[in-house]
């Protein structure tokens, strides 16, 4: 993604330019300049390249940039006119000068925007790219995070387990004992009340024996 070629112009010559790898488009430039004087912004593509053309007081900016580079070319438009057009003498100057009037001048300055937005765009990249990189780094923590979290949950549960498993040997402890102290006592009832049986029984039987006079005293004679 990059900016092939600027061009500062006025109505009839180019008065300044800068092309990268040997990417000149004067020819696009003077074609705008003929058919297009008047306008004030325009846009266009001439095969894969992408052209922004603005004019103001007379002076026109011409930007070509590869397609990806849209925006980048936009901006640099924008801050070059603005500069530009900031010193009266130098417009002056473009207004009626000839071709390449102002190249000396305003070339290397051009060539340094130029150079700028490159530059932009590669911090832009390792800003973009380290911008990933910290999401990337914060996701990993709150993953590791939440892994935490679920093992001190996972602990907790393992505790609260081996507590429950405490508690249920108590309890069955306790049923074991509960269950021998009834046995006992349930015991001890059938004793009694096998006692207490035998002595009705007994008592029973003494009573018939007394009423048929087998334990009555025998008379003396």
């Amino acid at each position: 993604m990059s900016i092939y070629y600027f061009a500062i112009s006025n109505n009839e010559s180019i008065v300044c330019h800068h092309a990268i790898a040997n990417r000149s488009f004067e020819n696009v430039v003077y074609d705008y300049l003929k058919r297009h004087p008047s306008d004030q912004v325009m846009r266009f593509n001439q095969g894969n390249v992408y052209f922004i053309c603005v004019t103001v007081s007379e002076i026109s900016f011409v930007a070509a940039a590869d397609q990806s580079a849209c925006k980048q070319s936009e901006d640099l438009v924008s801050e070059v006119s603005q500069h530009f057009l900031s010193d009266s003498i130098r417009l002056k100057t473009a207004k009626g000068g000839a071709k390449g009037c102002l190249q000396n001048s305003y070339g290397p300055v051009l060539e340094q925007f130029m150079l700028r937005g490159k530059s932009s765009k590669k911090n832009s990249s390792l800003d973009q790219l380290h911008s990933n990189v910290s999401g990337v780094i914060n996701l990993m923590k709150e993953n590791a995070k939440v892994a935490l979290e679920r093992g001190d949950k996972l602990d907790t549960l393992v505790s609260k387990t081996d507590d429950l498993a405490v508690h249920a040997n108590q309890f069955q402890v306790t049923a074991t004992k509960v269950s021998r102290k009834t046995c006992l006592e349930n015991f001890r009832l059938k004793i009694i009340i096998i006692v207490v049986v035998a002595v009705l029984l007994l008592v029973i039987v003494v009573v018939i024996l007394w009423q048929t006079g087998l334990l009555s005293p025998k008379p003396q004679h």
